[in-house]
């Protein structure tokens, strides 16, 4: 099932066939079937999700539960599982809940679960639901659905994600993410926390840079700083600078970074409003394939012939969402998201 990530915010999760004052239990997890913890959402002003993202509910008289999730599921598109479980006997009627117990919940509870299904957090790319017509909403939904898969298969999609992502020091003062960057919400350093946005007194401060492609050292405005960016040779190397010299700033500086530290950043990363020109691109894709507007040209056809009906395709029309105009547009788009996984390599 999919929920919209929209305004009024939080979102709510309802469903309905259920036996009237059924007791249930409702369990969130990750799309890789780990219970959410307290602190995946990150340290700062985020909410902590109640329960490990365990909520107990009580299907009201027609047979429908409603359920507000906390605030990061309002702010980050995402997959997750979600599991429904018999709390009938009131199994799951008690506080602190043990991690040992969540950990295994789908093999110790699996008699209990009287409903599954995958959960999708996101941002549609378009208000479809005021852009439908009100008797065809059902219909424009799927359409919205299919064309968004078309434009994520050339981009890579406009989404705003928390990621978590491992990385290795190379001895520079730089960390090099293959993705669009826009906060740094915690960074660990060989198991241990060196900074948290928002904390006081952070053992090791960071930023991003200009492009907002890497980590690096915050430095004060005005103060003067040269980034080390690559690994200074080992210690005792023959260089032109003269061995005692040059070892003498080795042996003080091995970058921000050092070579072979481990790294885990946890990030929010991708679009946080969608471009005006994706959206247009989306009505016009929902419009060709609700209304098959016989634009020809459009649709990549070099050819056409009335006498028992002979249609030539130019080859373009396989490598992008079949209709031109859009694909024209994409391209730009298309050249960004290329360059960010090549710059992590």
């Amino acid at each position: 099932m999919e929920i919209l990530r929209k305004p009024p915010t939080p979102v709510t999760l309802e469903l309905d066939g259920f036996e009237v004052g059924a007791s249930i239990a409702v369990a969130i997890f990750s799309d890789k079937s780990e219970i959410l913890q307290p602190d995946y959402f990150a340290k700062d002003d985020r909410l902590v999700l109640e329960k490990d993202n365990v909520f107990l509910l009580v299907a009201d008289s027609d047979g429908a539960i409603s359920l507000e999730l906390p605030a990061p599921f309002s702010r980050y598109d995402r997959e997750y599982a979600l599991y429904i479980y018999d709390n009938s006997e009131g199994q799951w009627d008690f506080e602190g809940l043990r991690d040992s117990y969540l950990g295994n919940l789908m093999e110790d509870a699996e008699q209990d679960v009287v409903y599954t299904d995958s959960l999708r957090v996101y941002r549609p790319y378009i208000d479809i639901v005021g852009y439908a017509p009100e008797e065809e909403l059902e219909t424009y939904i799927n359409v919205e659905r299919m064309a968004r898969t078309m434009i994520d298969n050339v981009t890579g999609g406009f989404y705003y994600k928390l990621q978590v992502v491992d990385l290795q020091g190379l001895g520079t003062d730089r960390l090099t993410v293959g993705d669009r960057v826009n906060k740094i919400l915690e960074l660990v350093e060989n198991n241990v926390v060196v900074y948290q946005k928002g904390a006081a007194n952070n053992p090791k401060p960071v930023t991003l840079n200009s492009d907002r492609n890497c980590i690096i050292p915050f430095v004060p405005k005005n103060e003067y700083h040269n980034r080390l960016d690559r690994r200074l040779p080992r210690v005792g190397s023959p260089n032109r600078y003269g061995s005692y010299e040059y070892d003498a700033i080795v042996a003080t500086h091995r970058g921000e970074f050092p070579n072979g530290y481990n790294y885990t950043a946890t990030l929010e990363c991708g679009w946080p409003m969608v471009p005006n020109d994706i959206q247009d691109c989306m009505k016009i894709l929902i419009n060709d394939i609700i209304c098959g507007v016989p634009n020809y040209w459009s649709k990549y056809i070099d050819r056409y012939d009335t006498k028992d009906f002979k249609v030539f395709f130019n080859s373009g029309k396989f490598d992008g969402t079949g209709n031109v105009y859009v694909d024209q547009v994409l391209q730009r788009y298309y050249g960004d998201q290329l360059y960010n996984n090549m710059r992590a390599l």
